[in-house]
């Protein structure tokens, strides 16, 4: 069976450092099926508040899962302060990192988002 067609593109990537040297390589835009992935963890369980201009309400549960999951889909690879691959799940190497770090990259992540979203509302 051939390879999915997102599979064969070349992904533009970026490395950024988190304040405590660790080197993540993250992906500057998204496919629409990953996109999909992250979207339906977040619509699953909110609730739209169409009388509050469309705001989203969600549990703290719902938030954790819309995290991890844009994390999963962003990131590519996570290097340790010596430059070596860290190997194992990211998700699980992210949230055992500091806090800072853990909240820089996620940050990150969210820029990146936004910065597709608006190129949408173009």
């Amino acid at each position: 069976m051939p390879l999915p067609i997102w599979k064969l593109m070349k992904r533009d990537t970026k490395t950024i450092k988190t304040p405590n040297g660790y080197e993540v390589e993250i992906k500057t835009w998204l496919t629409g099926r990953e996109r999909q992935a992250i979207n339906n963890i977040l619509l699953d369980k909110s609730e739209i508040d169409t009388k509050d201009g469309g705001k989203i309400k969600m549990s703290n549960e719902v938030m954790v899962r819309w995290q991890n999951e844009s994390i999963k889909q962003y990131v590519e690879s996570i290097k340790d302060v010596d430059g070596k691959n860290i190997d194992g799940e990211i998700i699980d190497t992210l949230l055992d990192l500091r806090e800072n770090d853990f909240s820089f990259v996620l940050e990150e992540i969210n820029k990146l988002s936004q910065d597709e979203i608006d190129k949408v509302k173009k």
